[in-house]
């Protein structure tokens, strides 16, 4: 029996619910006798209970994942993204419901809500992007950076694929996705909808 309550200007009570459930009379009969829609009566008889159920949804999918928390601390730590910027990444190819407020606490949960505390604990990981950044080109600025991760390293499970990110040099717009193998046809692939979902032209690609 799912418990609830009955609402306020209901117009059906606890006993009249109960009465219709065991009543052998027509769906005409009852409407008439308790002046609702048959509609009503209809609904009430296809249940075991008699309270109303409940307007919130029975589960919010507001929270990330165990997979897709792993992904947002690979992302914090590897390219020492800024809340925002993580924030915006995570709505566009993660989790669209999460929170701002939900993502600063999974990075206070794994120690890395506060990015200049972050910065030198992992920096070395992202010294080759700095590096990039100090070349790019002011006349083509439009490189890509690639790096595939074996999922199943990120969150400690097997057989989950690999996770494919593309990051922008000049301004550090990110792309990922999760594939099964990181075989030619996949690469190939993903090589291909990145270009497709790429705001500019993307002039180069390199392996971090």
């Amino acid at each position: 029996m799912i418990k609830g309550t009955i609402y306020k200007g209901a117009r059906t009570t606890a006993t009249i619910r109960e009465d219709i459930q065991k009543s052998s009379l027509s769906l005409r009969q009852l409407s008439r006798q308790y002046k609702v829609t048959r509609g009503t009566i209809r609904k009430w008889r296809s249940r075991d209970f008699v309270e109303d159920k409940s307007h919130q949804p029975h589960q919010l999918h507001t929270t990330l994942t165990r997979d897709q928390e792993a992904i947002v601390v690979y992302l914090r730590k590897k390219f020492l993204l800024p809340l925002d910027d993580l924030f915006v990444t995570t709505r566009a190819l993660i989790h669209p419901e999460v929170s701002r407020s939900g993502l600063h606490r999974c990075l206070r949960r794994h120690g890395l809500s506060d990015l200049d505390q972050v910065r030198p604990m992992f920096s070395k990981s992202s010294d080759r992007a700095k590096t990039h950044d100090r070349m790019v080109d002011e006349d083509e600025p439009q490189l890509i950076d690639l790096v595939v991760e074996d999922l199943s390293a990120l969150t400690g499970e097997t057989n989950k694929g690999y996770l494919f990110v593309a990051i922008h040099r000049a301004t550090r717009w990110i792309y990922l996705e999760i594939l099964a193998d990181k075989k030619a046809r996949s690469v190939q692939g993903f090589h291909k909808r990145l270009h497709q979902k790429a705001p500019f032209s993307i002039k180069a690609l390199s392996n971090l």
